[in-house]
């Protein structure tokens, strides 16, 4: 996560988009293996949802801060969607 926040304070957003997009498969794989050795709780539903809102939320406001309110605009409209399904 440090190295996220770093490359967004050199304002690099393209490379930070870029980042999230490679890692988000990588983190999903390994969010289903440690949750394979856990005990199955809500916590690790929460923490899964986690795995992708915290990365759509840093492409939207890289896709903002690079004036494309349009894609930025869409992955918003994605984790609206998402979070009023998992507050149902």
């Amino acid at each position: 996560m440090f190295y996220y926040c770093n490359v967004l304070q050199l304002q690099k957003y393209d490379a930070a988009i870029h980042l999230c997009e490679q890692s988000q498969h990588l983190a999903e794989t390994n969010f289903v293996l440690a949750s394979n050795t856990a005990n199955s709780d809500s916590s690790l539903c929460d923490s899964y949802s986690s795995v992708k809102l915290w990365r759509w939320s840093l492409k939207s406001k890289c896709y903002f801060r690079l004036g494309r309110l349009e894609a930025s605009l869409n992955v918003l409209e994605k984790l609206q969607q998402v979070v009023s399904v998992t507050d149902s």
